[in-house]
């Protein structure tokens, strides 16, 4: 009975350390899943980052650039127009538009009202929207930030009245 007794305890041994090494391959094998998912995840938010930045590209190369011109042509069409205007009105000549002081606060109030009612708005509405998925990291900023920061610099810089004036009125 002994040797029996010997014999089993020789078996669950045996078993006892084939489970043991199969659950040290079972650990190995699922860290090894585990790394490949991880990387698997990173390619995919990689992806889905290189996919939002395009879709950013894209809305400002087909959108938001082209109504920006439009709106900037526009309002500087309407400048014109209401200079023309103020110097009938007002029996001026050119020269004094620049030199009355009066006259200079009338032209600043008059370029807000016509960048308002040509929607200059939107297009900072467009920007902060922008902003946002590089403030959230859901778009890779090295891909937008490069095409696109002389366009919004110089939008921002030939606009910063009235960007100031919409930031303050908000």
């Amino acid at each position: 009975m002994d040797g029996l007794i010997a014999y089993f305890q020789n078996c669950l041994e045996i078993v006892s350390n084939l489970i043991t090494s199969l659950g040290v391959v079972t650990v190995a094998l699922n860290i090894r899943k585990f790394r490949n998912d991880v990387d698997a995840h990173r390619k995919q938010d990689e992806q889905i980052l290189i996919q939002n930045s395009i879709n950013v590209l894209r809305k400002f190369a087909e959108q938001i650039i082209p109504e920006a011109k439009r709106k900037q042509k526009q309002f500087e069409k309407l400048l014109e127009i209401k200079k023309c205007q103020l110097v009938k009105e007002k029996d001026l000549t050119i020269n004094d538009l620049d030199e009355n002081e009066a006259i200079q606060e009338m032209i600043e109030q008059l370029k807000w009202d016509l960048k308002d009612r040509c929607g200059f708005n939107n297009i900072f509405n467009e920007f902060e929207q922008v902003t946002v998925y590089m403030n959230y990291n859901m778009v890779k900023q090295d891909l937008v930030y490069v095409p696109l920061h002389k366009f919004l610099i110089n939008f921002i810089e030939n606009n910063m009245d009235y960007f100031c004036r919409i930031r303050t009125s908000e």
